[in-house]
C-alpha cells in the first residue's frame, strides 16, 4: 500500500553537481516492509538523473541521526568504548586513569611556592602563605626546604636559630630545630621538613611556612635565644615549599 509520494526537487531543475537529498514519512503500525521507487518527472531540465546510494533508515523522535546529532543527555550506556576522545572540558565524580584512582575530579594538584625574603630575629615570621580548598576526602603532603645565614658571635659550634613549621588554619602539622654550624664568626642552616595533615571537610585552608627565631643559641645550652646572632633579618638564599592535595 503506498504511504506516501514527495518531489525531491518538486519539479524544480534538478541539480548539476551531486546533492544529498532526504524525506520523511510517517509509516503505518503494521507495517512489515517498504518499496521505494524514484521516477524522473517531465518537470526536470537535466536530461540524465543518476541516483545512487539510496538508502531508507529508521529515524529517532522523528529525526535522522547526523553528525553531532547524539548529545550526552541522549546516551545511556554500561559500557562506552572509543579508540580517541577529544573533549574540550570533563567533569569526572570517580573513575580511574592510568590506573590511579579518581575522586572528586582530580587525582592530586601540586603547590610550588618559594621566597627570599629576610627573616627577623626575636619573632615569628610567615615566609610562605597559601589558600587551598580541600575536601573532607582529601589530605595535605607539605615538603620545605630553606638556605639561611646569619653572622654570629661565636665559632666552632652549633647554632640554634629556633624552629620552622608546617602551620594550617592555627594548627602546627610539623615542627623542627633549625640549626647549622658556626665557623669564623659565620653561621648558615640548610635544611628541610615534611608533614601531613587531613582536613576532614570541605573548607578553604590557610597553609604557612612559619620561622620562628629566637636571638641565637645552642643546642647545647638548652637556648635559641642567647644573643649569639648578629644579623638582623637574616640573610634567605631560598625558602621553598611543595604542597600535594590529594585523595586519602
Amino acid at each position: 500500500m503506498q504511504t506516501t509520494s514527495t518531489f525531491l526537487w518538486n519539479n524544480s531543475s534538478i541539480p548539476a553537481a551531486i546533492t544529498e537529498q532526504t524525506k520523511k514519512i510517517v509509516v503505518p503500525a503494521d507495517a512489515t516492509y517498504c518499496h521505494l521507487r524514484i521516477t524522473h518527472g517531465s518537470g526536470s531540465t537535466e536530461p540524465v538523473l543518476y541516483v545512487d546510494r539510496v538508502a531508507v533508515r529508521k529515524a529517532n523522535a522523528a529525526s535522522l541521526i547526523v553528525d553531532g546529532g547524539i548529545k550526552a543527555n541522549h546516551i545511556d550506556v554500561d559500557n562506552l568504548s572509543a579508540l580517541n576522545i577529544k573533549v574540550g572540558n570533563i567533569d569526572i565524580d570517580t573513575g580511574t586513569i592510568g590506573g590511579e584512582k579518581l575522586t572528586n575530579g582530580a587525582i592530586s594538584d601540586l603547590y610550588v611556592d618559594s621566597s627570599g625574603a629576610g627573616i627577623y630575629l626575636n619573632g615569628s615570621t610567615n615566609i610562605l602563605v597559601r589558600n587551598i580548598a580541600v575536601k573532607a576526602t582529601e589530605r595535605l603532603l607539605f615538603t620545605g626546604f630553606w638556605n639561611i645565614r646569619s653572622f654570629i658571635d661565636y665559632d666552632s659550634e652549633i647554632t640554634w636559630f629556633g624552629y620552622a613549621q608546617l602551620v594550617v588554619n592555627t594548627t602546627v602539622i610539623a615542627q623542627t630545630m633549625i640549626v647549622g654550624p658556626a665557623v669564623d664568626g659565620y653561621t648558615c642552616s640548610n635544611q628541610s621538613i615534611s608533614g601531613a595533615c587531613i582536613i576532614g571537610s570541605d573548607q578553604t585552608v590557610t597553609c604557612y611556612f612559619r620561622f620562628v627565631i629566637g636571638s641565637g643559641g645552642t643546642p647545647r645550652s638548652g637556648s635559641y635565644n642567647a644573643g649569639a646572632l648578629s644579623q638582623n633579618p637574616m640573610s634567605n638564599d631560598s625558602v621553598s615549599w611543595s604542597i600535594m592535595r590529594a585523595k586519602k
